[in-house]
């Protein structure tokens, strides 16, 4: 299928941003876009329109805003299905725009907002079907009488800021109008009476219309609907009597007057949600304004309110989250504003503050705003409550009785649980007055009664299974039997999640999967019954049945020359998607050209078969990576900004960076003139392109202007006879704003929108979402960004229409498309992303030696060589000392000795073929240890004679401080254990024995055991 057929199933495209105008080529294929429903060319400096713009008979929505037309095209009176026409901020003049225009009787919504409008446009009263009327931003001075009589059908009407200064009477038959906005308009003549008859009204902006107290219409009380009401900027003394009796008013702003209080009667607004009153003359604010419990925003800024003015009782507002009351008087807030759980904007900036109640900082704030307050002090954060606050803080028992005893009345008696004791003698009792002993004849000891329990065993299930049988349910009285065997089995912790959606099997129908790269992936619903003979499916069919329970039969179908990755996958898959459902039913096999009839009914037995494989394997294949050759130029030093370039020499400019990449190697050039930052941080980024996309692989070679090699001419296609680099860039380059589009595919449609962007045009990882599609224009550059759980029709249809975008838009020669995976992003395609950077881990503490002695990886830490010699374990011996038995004995431990063999009340000797080391135990006696002492002299001196190649040292090593030599002669060495508690007394028996040993007059002085 050739790109150029996909153009007729596209129902809707979004071209803004795109240069239109300055003898630009406007897109010559959208009239090939013959069912084409809305077209957005916004900010495209349009001028004007070509003439098969009218051959689009299907459009509904034209948006043409912000261009620099003069006039209604013709073309859009062909427009015969058109509904929404959009040409704001243009130039047209009421003069320029065609009467045919509203003679559609389709034509709904129109907005010619910012042009240049003196009047409104001729026979607009004939577009009988408007529902939407945007002419604000114009000239106008006057609206004829006639206009309102047939547009009884408007919903919205936008007339601000213009010069109308009255309003026809005309306007009463507008019964349906649900928004009027008036805005900066001199209505010095107008009562506005025709709003009594405007039942329907919910928003009402009169913003700089010259009201006053007087001319306020009192009529506004009734309109039911009134909810959102605008006087600001019109210099009124005072809120009028008539706003307090709107009972529906959720939102009222009052800015920019003169209102110097607010009555008592603030109160009558119950839904009150959020209200503006700044740049006014209030001191204070009602109590009863603090009854509007609905309450969300408050905003009383540059205002003459002190501390005094904030009412004690704000603490009712509990909706409250923006609190902004900048220029003002305050020194403080009150406490209680720190109670509103829901706050989460606070701005006083501008006001005298000199602190802030504690409690501000158990308030969970967004936004803190205490600027140009010069005398201002954080208050510090309270400390966390110390242990044994509460009742243990004050020592004080709370308990009802206790109090009740210092009031001096008697506390009412709790009837006492029954203890142990009691418990266990009504047991007894009941034990004893049983009618049938335990060992009594005929009881269950003997044989006979086990066979009449086995007999009324059988009987009472025969029983059961009568029973259901004959009324097709159990009694609630008969005993239930225990699960089935494979009721009993376990299924398997796993996030079913991961493998299928949630919402399968809860519609009656056919849903496929096939197998790929370990997984399954739903098929789209019209590939059902198609199989490849390389791959392997799960078929569900699900059933409803009578009493409306659903069933599930579970097949999976493998063909011939299937992998065998996918036929297991196939098989394994099949029973988690059993075990997701729940369903009772087993998995059936299906190989091909061996079907069963069951699993042919499914598909009316025309399964369609096709020759080789649609889905690849998991295992890895080897396949060389071709990269193409690519040529880009970087510029910017806070962010970096890479354009594709040409492949040749002339692209060159001495003011830049460029880096040229032929896959195993990378080329950077530097000019002469270009930035030091610019340089470093291109350095790094095809540090990163060759460590993310080339593992390191490619060789990375930096060349300075003037020491160009052969090779580097070589691969931009060879050097130019007397050739110079020079500046051909031009100096007021601005590099073009990448647009971000959507591709969404429907049952007969395809829609290509523009991503909606923050303030700033700043593109963001987090607008990339995984089941998505996403085309990424860069101007010399497309990328079609494919998320992982993104539909195949879908992707096949982005690649075409991404060629199709390519081919449409003017662009250089050297534009290409690239495709790039989630979660495979390609470095050029992250540059284009705000934030999106993997950070390199360098270390710039260290020097050049350090690298070249200890490497480059951070990641290896300095650490010790391991031990690789094993020599003790030909000479290792363990003995134990012990004088148990009344007289002091060496013996060795020759079965595999191990931690659990040194006994806290003995020596041990170990002998590791170099060191013969003395353990003691911490309760051993000294006796002991001065008999261990000799014992290991005697044994090195025995060694000296057997061994003199291999001289033995003694140490002393204690429990809990065995050096690595002593520790590595025992496998799986790790913590001692704690001894029991009852040998913790004996312990400090032994102990204290020892030091009364110690107090004890001595005959003779001390043996050194080491001698």
């Amino acid at each position: 299928m050739s790109p150029s057929v996909l153009l007729p199933y596209i129902y809707g495209l979004d071209l803004s941003k795109n240069e239109f105008g300055n003898d630009q080529q406007f897109p010559i294929s959208l009239q090939e876009m013959c069912n084409l429903r809305w077209l957005q060319l916004n900010r495209t400096n349009v001028n004007r329109l070509p003439e098969f713009i009218g051959k689009l008979k299907s459009l509904e929505k034209l948006s043409l805003s912000h261009n620099n037309l003069r006039d209604a095209p013709f073309c859009l009176n062909k427009l015969t299905s058109l509904r929404s026409l959009s040409l704001r901020d243009n130039h047209v003049s009421h003069t320029q725009i065609s009467a045919r225009l509203f003679d559609n009787p389709d034509l709904s919504i129109l907005d010619l907002s910012h042009n240049n409008l003196q009047a409104f446009p001729k026979d607009i009263e004939n577009a009988k079907g408007l529902i939407v009327l945007n002419l604000s931003s114009n000239q106008i001075e006057q609206i004829p009488n006639h206009v309102f009589v047939s547009l009884f059908e408007l919903v919205h009407l936008n007339l601000s800021d213009n010069k109308i200064d009255t309003l026809p009477a005309q306007m009463r038959r507008l019964t349906s109008l649900q928004v009027l906005i008036l805005n900066n308009n001199p209505l010095i003549h107008a009562q506005l009476r025709q709003l009594s008859s405007m039942h329907s009204l919910e928003t009402l902006h009169l913003s700089n219309t010259k009201r006053t107290l007087n001319n306020v219409p009192t009529i506004l009380e009734l309109l039911p609907n009134l909810s959102d009401l605008d006087l600001s900027a019109n210099d009124l003394p005072a809120v009028p009597d008539v706003v307090y009796k709107l009972k529906g008013l959720k939102r009222l702003n009052l800015n920019d007057n003169q209102i110097s209080e607010l009555t008592g009667q603030s109160d009558s607004w119950p839904q009150l949600e959020i209200l503006q009153i700044c740049r006014n003359k209030l001191r204070n604010l009602p109590q009863q304004l603090m009854r509007c419990t609905k309450l969300r925003r408050l905003y009383l800024n540059s205002n003459q309110i002190s501390l005094y003015g904030l009412p004690r009782g704000i603490f009712n507002l509990e909706k409250l989250e923006v609190f902004s009351a900048a220029d003002n008087n305050l020194e403080t807030i009150p406490d209680a504003l720190c109670r509103l759980g829901s706050l989460k904007v606070l701005n006083l900036n501008k006001n005298k503050l000199l602190t802030l109640p504690e409690a501000i900082h158990f308030l969970q704030l967004k936004e803190l705003d205490v600027s140009d307050n010069p005398d201002f002090v954080m208050p510090p954060k309270p400390k966390e409550c110390q242990k044994g606050s509460g009742p243990a803080f004050y020592n004080i028992d709370f308990s009802l009785a206790n109090q009740l005893k210092l009031a001096g009345q008697v506390a009412p008696e709790q009837p006492t649980a029954p203890t142990d004791i009691q418990q266990k003698r009504a047991a007894r009792i009941r034990r004893l007055n049983k009618p049938e002993q335990r060992n009594s004849p005929g009881s269950g000891g003997s044989s006979e009664t086990v066979l009449r329990g086995m007999r009324e065993t059988a009987k009472r299930k025969h029983a059961l299974d009568s029973n259901m049988s004959n009324n097709g349910h159990y009694n609630d009285n008969e005993e239930i039997a225990g699960r089935r065997w494979d009721e009993q089995i376990e299924r398997p912790q796993l996030n079913y999640s991961e493998f299928f959606d949630e919402a399968i099997g809860h519609i009656a129908g056919i849903t496929c999967w096939e197998i790929e790269n370990f997984l399954p992936k739903q098929l789209e619903r019209q590939l059902n019954g198609t199989f490849y003979t390389g791959d392997c499916y799960i078929i569900l069919h699900t059933t409803v049945e009578l009493s409306g329970n659903l069933d599930w039969n579970i097949f999976f179908w493998i063909g011939q020359d299937a992998t065998l990755d996918k036929q297991a996958c196939a098989a394994m898959h099949a029973v988690n998607l059993r075990n997701m459902l729940g369903a009772s039913c087993r998995t059936q096999r299906e190989e091909q050209g061996d079907e069963s009839d069951e699993f042919l009914v499914l598909f009316n037995h025309h399964l369609r078969v096709i020759d080789g494989a649609r889905t690849e394997t998991g295992f890895w294949v080897v396949r060389d990576v071709e990269h193409p050759t690519r040529f880009y130029r970087t510029s910017g030093t806070q962010k970096l900004h890479v354009e594709l370039v040409p492949t040749q020499a002339t692209s060159l400019d001495p003011r830049y960076v460029f880096f040229l990449d032929v896959g195993p190697r990378l080329f950077i050039w530097n000019g002469k003139k270009c930035n030091s930052m610019t340089k470093a941080k291109t350095r790094l980024f095809v540090e990163k392109l060759n460590k993310s996309e080339r593992k390191g692989l490619s060789e990375l070679i930096q060349i300075n202007q003037g020491e160009e090699t052969d090779k580097f001419w070589r691969e931009l296609g060879g050097k130019p006879q007397n050739f110079q680099v020079v500046n051909h860039v031009a100096d007021d380059f601005v590099p073009s704003r990448s647009i971000l589009y959507k591709v969404d595919l429907g049952q007969e449609f395809i829609e290509l929108p523009q991503v909606e962007l923050e303030p700033g045009g700043l593109i963001k990882k987090e607008l990339l979402h995984t089941r998505n599609i996403y085309i990424l224009d860069c101007h010399t550059e497309l990328f079609v960004w494919i998320g992982k759980k993104s539909a195949r029709l879908v992707r096949m249809a982005a690649t075409r229409l991404a060629c199709e975008l390519l081919s449409m838009i003017q662009r250089l020669p050297h534009a290409v498309i690239t495709k790039t995976l989630e979660g495979a992003e390609t470095q050029v395609f992250k540059s284009k992303f705000d934030a999106w950077d993997d950070v390199l881990a360098v270390d710039f503490t260290r020097t050049a030696e350090n690298v070249s002695k200890k490497g480059a990886d951070m990641k290896v830490c300095d650490r010790l060589a391991y031990d690789l010699t094993a020599d003790y374990m030909r000479y290792m011996r363990l003995f134990k000392c012990s004088n148990d038995n009344g007289f002091f004995v060496v013996t060795e431990k020759y079965a595999d000795f191990c931690q659990d063999d040194l006994l806290d009340d003995d020596c041990m000797l170990l002998d590791t073929g170099t060191y013969v080391f003395l353990w003691k135990g911490p309760t051993a006696s000294i006796i002991e240890v001065k008999f261990a002492a000799k014992s290991a002299e005697l044994y090195i001196q025995h060694l000296r004679t057997r061994e003199p190649d291999r001289p033995r040292k003694l140490r002393l090593t204690v429990k809990n401080s065995e050096p690595v030599e002593f520790r590595k002669c025992f496998h799986a060495w790790s913590k001692h254990k704690n001894p029991p508690r009852e040998l913790e007394k004996q312990n400090a028996f032994s102990i204290s024995q020892q030091e009364q040993q110690k107090q004890a007059p001595k005959k003779s002085h001390p043996t050194n055991i080491f001698v």
